[in-house]
């Protein structure tokens, strides 16, 4: 996972990881973070935009929301390659 400095807060945190690859227990694990904060996802959604015998991607956008009613949308493509899979962040937002 990108390298979160000291001190940062969760907003920095999320729009660090924007442009990012991470593996999928890296992904599962910043997920389970955001549910120990208190979030959850709300609404998501997902289009199959490849499907070969060796590869496969998926658009995936996850809109997450605490009871605050903070929330966090991220749009990622979750990638397979020869069984290795990885998740590359295009943009995630964090709205007030």
């Amino acid at each position: 996972m990108p390298a979160f400095k000291k001190g940062m807060n969760l907003k920095e945190k999320i729009l660090r990881l924007k442009g990012k690859t991470l593996t999928k227990d890296q992904f599962f694990a910043f997920s389970d973070s955001l549910r120990d904060l208190g979030y959850y996802i709300v609404n998501g959604s997902n289009n199959k935009l490849n499907d070969y015998i060796r590869y496969k991607a998926f658009l995936i956008m996850d809109e997450w929301e605490n009871d605050k009613g903070e929330k966090i949308i991220m749009e990622y493509i979750y990638e397979i390659i020869n069984g290795i899979e990885r998740i590359h962040i295009k943009d995630v937002e964090f709205i007030r």
